[in-house]
C-alpha cells in the first residue's frame, strides 16, 4: 500500500492571498510565511478609515509599500527607511508613501524621522 497523504495545507490567510496576487511593477520581496504572523499580531484594515502609521526599515524594490498601501488602502501613511538613495524612486506622496534615506543605526535620523513622519502605529523590521 502507498504511505498516507500529508494532510492538506491550511488555507492562506487574506494578507497571503493578497501577497500571492500581488502584480505590482515593484518588485515585492516577502517571505509568505509571514503574511500570516502579520495578520494576526498587526492591527486590522479600519472600516472606520482611522488614519494608521506605518514605519519600516528597509524599502529595497518597493513592492511593500504598495502591498501595505494595496492591504490598509487610503488609511494608511507609509514611510520607509533604506541607506539606498535610489529607494526613494518608490516615494509617492500623493498616495501618503514617503521614503527616508538614512541609516536605522543613527538615532538623530530616526529621531527625525519620527518628529517628520510620527507618531507611529506599526514598525516593522524584519530584516
Amino acid at each position: 500500500f502507498p504511505p498516507p497523504l500529508p494532510p492538506p495545507p491550511p488555507p492562506l490567510g487574506k494578507l497571503a492571498t493578497l501577497w500571492l496576487n500581488y502584480n505590482e511593477s515593484h518588485l515585492a520581496d516577502r517571505w509568505l510565511e509571514y503574511a500570516d504572523h502579520y495578520e494576526r499580531h498587526l492591527p486590522p484594515p479600519r472600516s472606520d478609515g482611522e488614519p494608521l502609521r506605518m514605519l519600516e526599515m528597509g524599502v529595497q524594490s518597493g513592492g511593500s509599500a504598495r502591498l501595505w498601501k494595496q492591504w490598509y488602502g487610503s488609511q494608511l501613511t507609509y514611510v520607509g527607511v533604506d541607506i539606498d538613495a535610489r529607494c526613494k524612486r518608490s516615494e509617492v506622496p500623493a498616495e501618503r508613501i514617503f521614503i527616508e534615506i538614512g541609516s536605522q543605526l543613527d538615532p538623530a535620523f530616526l529621531r527625525s524621522v519620527c518628529a517628520k513622519h510620527g507618531p507611529f502605529d506599526v514598525v516593522i523590521d524584519d530584516g
